[in-house]
């Protein structure tokens, strides 16, 4: 499997940010065998929907293969798709969601 992904929370427990009011990603690693943290990321909030701006949050995401995050706006999701990072709104605990992405193997592998 060997991804990367993204996912946008207050407190390492619950999918519970907007991406764009996400001040920190926790980064995982997934792979057949399950997923491991690798470090929480910091990041600045949007003040706008300007693309520049929206430019510089993503970039903090460059190494990821997804995002899951409570919510995210369109202007987000266009500069994340750009960047091949697909994005998944699931604002559910997240030791399930990352649980069921490995199970069913919802990424898909690497080639």
């Amino acid at each position: 499997m060997g991804q990367r992904v993204a996912v946008a929370s207050s407190d390492g427990e619950q999918i519970d940010l907007h991406f764009g009011q996400a001040y920190q990603f926790y980064i995982y690693d997934l792979d057949d065998s399950g997923y491991s943290l690798v470090e929480v990321r910091k990041a600045a909030g949007l003040l706008t929907h300007n693309a520049d701006e929206i430019a510089r949050k993503t970039a903090v995401l460059q190494d990821c293969d997804a995002l899951f995050a409570a919510k995210i706006g369109l202007g987000a999701i266009k500069q994340l798709a750009g960047q091949k990072i697909r994005i998944f709104e699931t604002p559910f605990a997240m030791k399930a969601v990352l649980s069921k992405v490995v199970e069913k193997n919802i990424l898909g592998g690497k080639g």
